[in-house]
């Protein structure tokens, strides 16, 4: 199978999915909720332990798809999600992981890169659009199963603005997905729930090693429901 996104501008971008293949995957809701997990924690491994990974983080585990679309908390809020929760894990309660968190706003308010974050990463999610697909887009990122691998095509030798869009692509198919099954909210539920748990395996790095198995294990789990 493959799962093409093709980015044609910093607000532009298309989504293609291709259940066929050697070993193509179920076409529905189970397959979708597998490729996103397996997209989401792709992107999240190789952004690692930047300030960009911690703020799609922030985004999966606190907002729906449908406040992506507007105007998000600022840059500090969201980064201080991922301490709220490495702080809740330690057992703390919460009047203890709050004047924690005093302090580390107090610090991030501080940091250069909050102010970068904000205006080249950040602004852009609101005005984020998916269209059909039309010609050849700047940069793409394909997805292909099994072995579960990642391309990124017009990004240069250096890769500069990877990580822009390894943001902005993941939030694309978080939209196009709630679009998919707008009317199905048992979906909805399940979309939400897998973007948080791919969201902790990044704060408490804990993203497997085999993904799809991790995926197919997560959606599994779901089913249940």
């Amino acid at each position: 199978m493959k799962l093409q996104i093709d980015c044609y501008s910093k607000e532009d971008y298309s989504v293609q999915i291709d259940y066929s293949g050697r070993y193509p995957i179920e076409r529905g809701e189970r397959g979708d909720l597998f490729l996103f997990v397996c997209y989401v924690l792709r992107q999240l491994q190789n952004l690692g332990d930047h300030m960009v990974a911690d703020a799609l983080a922030g985004i999966l585990t606190n907002y729906s798809s449908a406040v992506i679309e507007s105007e998000l908390p600022t840059g500090v809020d969201l980064l201080v999600i991922k301490a709220r929760n490495l702080l809740k894990a330690q057992g703390m309660n919460e009047f203890q992981v709050e004047m924690k968190i005093v302090d580390l706003k107090l610090a991030l308010e501080n940091d250069p890169r909050v102010p970068i974050l904000e205006k080249d990463f950040l602004a852009y999610i609101p005005h984020l659009k998916i269209q059909q697909k039309s010609g050849d887009a700047k940069k793409q990122f394909i997805l292909t199963l099994p072995p579960l691998n990642l391309q990124m095509k017009g990004f240069g030798f250096l890769f500069g603005d990877v990580r822009y869009y390894a943001l902005t692509s993941t939030l694309i198919l978080y939209k196009f997905l709630a679009a998919k099954y707008q009317e199905n909210s048992k979906f909805q539920r399940h979309l939400f729930a897998v973007a948080n748990i791919c969201s902790n395996t990044h704060f408490f790095k804990q993203i497997p090693v085999d993904i799809p198995g991790f995926a197919t294990r997560v959606v599994s789990e779901l089913e249940k429901d």
